[in-house]
């Protein structure tokens, strides 16, 4: 890639796309916003300029995509594997099938992130940031950094009380000029909100890492969904987070309740006609779905999708 501009970056693995194309390898692109239908290979789609993409020292470093590339090409072989039957009841090949979805599960979470932080023009401010003030995290205690980690939405409490974090706040200042802080409103917290989404891009390994080990921890339970026809469809958030059978829209995955009440589940369709539900009630089998069923997640897929879902064909997005 050298030190190439506008380098286009899947936020969906191409080795997971092309598994929705249709005998010719053409897949289905509906655009969310307009309901167009595109014909495509996977290359044309789910993809950003420079998504990944940080400036180091006036330079593209496209070391996080490369951390991208290292899970897909371990995620390919089990991804096509996938797409013929398989037998779970051998204990490697079960062991080896879902701990791969585990880390397909998470890294497609932290992708749609980065996708959904892009969308309003934050992460080149943090990399502009972070490129400037390489010291930024030094005098973060590791307790507090943990929590970072399993709780982002909780960022800007959690810097306000390590020390370097005083030592920025007019920069922070600047960076959030154009939402100042009002008179009465702590001004800590303000200036932090212009990097609290930080951790989505450039901590996309340990984010990827924080939710699959939780996974294996705790021994999340799964099952395979299996369907002829309707077949299954997805998009560019395909990870949907259910609690009685309705998507959440504010999720944080490494929320141990995600995985582990019985009243919760989490769903990722893998190709037409194979899903994963990590529920607290799987056995780590295959079992078919209604009808009903694939009509149902289809549509929280196309809910969650940010903007673009895609099939096999086009009467698969329903009518």
């Amino acid at each position: 890639m050298a030190n190439r501009e506008n380098v286009g970056q899947h936020v969906v693995p191409e080795c997971y796309l092309k598994h929705f194309g249709g005998t010719d390898g053409t897949i289905q692109f509906q655009e969310k916003a307009t309901g167009r239908i595109i014909p495509s290979g996977p290359g044309a789609f789910c993809k950003e300029k420079e998504i990944y993409t940080l400036i180091v020292d006036g330079k593209r470093n496209f070391s996080f995509e490369s951390i991208n590339n290292d899970i897909e090409s371990a995620l390919g072989p089990v991804l096509k594997e996938l797409c013929g039957p398989i037998d779970l009841n051998i204990i490697d090949v079960k062991r080896i099938i879902f701990t791969h979805l585990a880390a397909l599960t998470a890294n497609l979470i932290a992708r749609s992130r980065v996708l959904r932080t892009s969308m309003d023009n934050s992460l080149d401010c943090i990399n502009t940031f972070l490129t400037d003030h390489p010291d930024f995290f030094d005098d973060f205690p590791d307790d507090e950094y943990q929590k970072f980690l399993q709780n982002p939405q909780a960022y800007p409490e959690l810097l306000k009380k390590f020390p370097g974090g005083t030592n920025y706040l007019g920069i922070l200042r600047d960076l959030n000029e154009l939402n100042p802080a009002p008179p009465d409103v702590d001004d800590t917290i303000e200036c932090l909100k212009t990097v609290k989404f930080m951790h989505y891009q450039v901590l996309l390994k340990a984010r990827t890492g924080a939710t699959a080990e939780l996974m294996v921890e705790i021994g999340a339970k799964a099952d395979l969904l299996t369907t002829d026809t309707p077949r299954f469809i997805s998009g560019d958030d395909p990870v949907i987070f259910l609690t009685n059978d309705v998507r959440e829209t504010k999720v944080i995955p490494t929320d141990v309740r995600h995985w582990t009440e019985t009243n919760r589940a989490v769903y990722l369709p893998l190709n037409p006609n194979t899903a994963v539900l990590w529920t607290a009630d799987g056995n780590y089998i295959t079992r078919p779905v209604s009808h009903e069923d694939v009509w149902r997640y289809n549509e929280m897929v196309k809910e969650n999708a940010i903007r673009h879902v895609f099939a096999s064909g086009r009467s698969d997005f329903g009518p």
